[in-house]
């Protein structure tokens, strides 16, 4: 989680999405959320921190990508994720996960 925030924090924008399913997924993913908030503290010079349902992040993805800067997620997550990535770009099967 760190290089994630150090990644977004390298970055103009300053802004990091967590990727959760906390919702579904209240045990493991409960303690992802928990961790991502006490790391953050850790960088409060970065400007925006939110948490989004993956699901959502999707619907984000497709509908607003420009409000996206740095997205960290579970590897199954970003799995998922970096496959719709390629899609929208066009590029299934050659972007990296």
């Amino acid at each position: 989680m760190r290089f994630a925030f150090k990644c977004a924090k390298k970055r103009q924008r300053k802004k990091i999405t967590v990727v959760t399913k906390s919702n579904a997924q209240r045990n493991g993913l409960v303690l992802w959320d928990e961790v991502a908030a006490a790391v953050s503290k850790d960088f409060p010079d970065l400007v925006e921190m939110d948490k989004m349902l993956v699901d959502a992040m999707a619907v984000r993805m497709t509908l607003h990508p420009e409000m996206i800067d740095t997205i960290m997620a579970t590897n199954l997550q970003a799995d998922i994720l970096s496959d719709l990535a390629a899609a929208l770009a066009r590029s299934i099967g050659i972007g990296p996960t």
